[in-house]
């Protein structure tokens, strides 16, 4: 057998020390397979961390992409990320993986994460800080960010996440549906809280002219309605007062 096919089969089982011998002894660490996957894909897939740092190690390109079948196009990364193999994404993201790279339909790899629905907080949280600064706020084909995804799937630890990452209280949806309108309308008063001690403003309006309280009352969201009501009335406040004098040097006698 020759060593090009024990080395995606050392990839594919996920056997770093055969991996590494292979690769010793001249075997192509970037070949395509008939399905379309090289090594480094292999291993991804399979969540195997160890034989990917192998290959890494070894001279393998981690940000090849898959040549064809239903993976055509993407990087090991992302096929980590869609088969849940958090292990595997740790491992290409310290390696240097890029992360934030917008695919066809505009995904990136943590909208990937999140469409799957995959219950991983340390991937999620993982690839939310390794985003590059805009990335995090990218709109996917369906108009959302990964804000909007959160608040929609109910997640307020990964909203958390993402906003300790970096990304905009404020942005809106390709619609102009701002994160506070939309947690509103759905009830979920912990994300609202996160977004306002983020930063977001209380008084913006949607692209209906509504603020977030506005579109929260009109669905009888009466306790989201009163507390953007309230944090709308306190920022309002807080830019009216003048700024406080600053100190004068005390002089010694």
């Amino acid at each position: 057998m020759e060593l090009d096919t024990l080395m995606r089969m050392a990839a594919r089982q996920g056997d770093a020390s055969e991996v590494a011998s292979l690769a010793s002894q001249g075997a192509d660490l970037n070949r395509i397979g008939p399905g379309g996957f090289a090594p480094i894909h292999l291993a991804a897939c399979g969540g195997h961390a160890a034989a990917i740092e192998a290959l890494a190690q070894a001279g393998a390109d981690i940000e090849l992409r898959a040549a064809r079948g239903a993976g055509q196009g993407n990087s090991a990364l992302r096929l980590a990320v869609i088969h849940g193999c958090s292990g595997a994404v740790e491992a290409l993201v310290r390696l240097g993986a890029r992360v934030g790279d917008p695919d066809k339909h505009k995904k990136t790899e943590l909208h990937d994460a999140i469409y799957a629905s995959w219950n991983m907080p340390g991937m999620l949280s993982r690839l939310a800080r390794a985003c590059p600064n805009g990335a995090l706020d990218m709109l996917d084909a369906s108009g959302r960010s990964c804000l909007h995804l959160a608040i929609a799937r109910g997640q307020p630890m990964l909203a958390q996440s993402l906003l300790q990452a970096g990304a905009d209280p404020d942005a809106p949806d390709l619609g102009g549906l701002r994160p506070l309108h939309m947690a509103a309308e759905r009830g979920h008063v912990a994300i609202l809280d996160m977004l306002l001690q983020a930063g977001a403003d209380p008084a913006a309006k949607d692209a209906l002219g509504r603020s977030a309280d506005e579109a929260a009352r009109l669905l009888g969201m009466r306790q989201e309605a009163d507390m953007l009501a309230a944090a709308a009335a306190k920022s309002e406040l807080a830019a009216c007062l003048p700024e406080p004098a600053p100190r004068g040097r005390s002089r010694s006698l």
